[in-house]
């Protein structure tokens, strides 16, 4: 994923993200990653099934 600006585009991207989280089969999921101090969102990550036969899992 190229990285998403303005702001309100990622706020978004994240709701998107929130809303499809529990139909997605453990451990798939994406996550929102945040600095400590701040909790300013500084990436995120994804854990998803590979084709063809959503055997494998994909980390990006």
């Amino acid at each position: 994923m190229d990285r998403i600006t303005p702001l309100a585009a990622m706020r978004s991207v994240l709701q998107a993200w929130q809303e499809a989280q529990p139909n997605l089969t453990p451990p798939c999921g994406r996550w929102a990653i945040q600095t400590r101090d701040g909790g300013d969102v500084i990436g995120g990550l994804a854990i998803r099934l590979l084709p063809p036969y959503d055997e494998d899992l994909e980390l990006s």
